[in-house]
């Protein structure tokens, strides 16, 4: 999977995590708040894009852990029969290619 760029809709959480919305196409002047909140500027939404990037990167590592993980039910069949030291062997591979940043 590829890492997802923060929309305007992140930002806006970022923002304000209670803020309701509506916009098209990540365009500032499309934007419509719905909720009684103040209309964010244009530069407050972009400083907060950059902080919600920040989180989207700073957790991506979990995205792709999650993708190479074998599923549980391989995970438990593999404890069964080689142990739980060879299936540590297969976590920390998926680990140490996907390391936390």
């Amino acid at each position: 999977m590829e890492k997802r760029k923060a929309s305007m809709g992140d930002a806006l959480r970022e923002i304000n995590t209670d803020i309701k919305y509506t916009y098209r196409n990540d365009e500032y002047e499309t934007l419509k708040i719905l909720s009684d909140h103040e209309n964010p500027t244009k530069e407050a939404i972009e400083s907060a894009r950059i902080l919600a990037q920040k989180r989207i990167d700073d957790t991506y590592y979990q995205i792709q852990r999650k993708e190479n993980y074998p599923p549980i039910v391989d995970q438990l069949d593999e404890i069964y029969h080689n142990g739980i030291d060879e299936w540590k062997k297969t976590i920390k591979a998926v680990k140490d290619t996907y390391p936390k940043p």
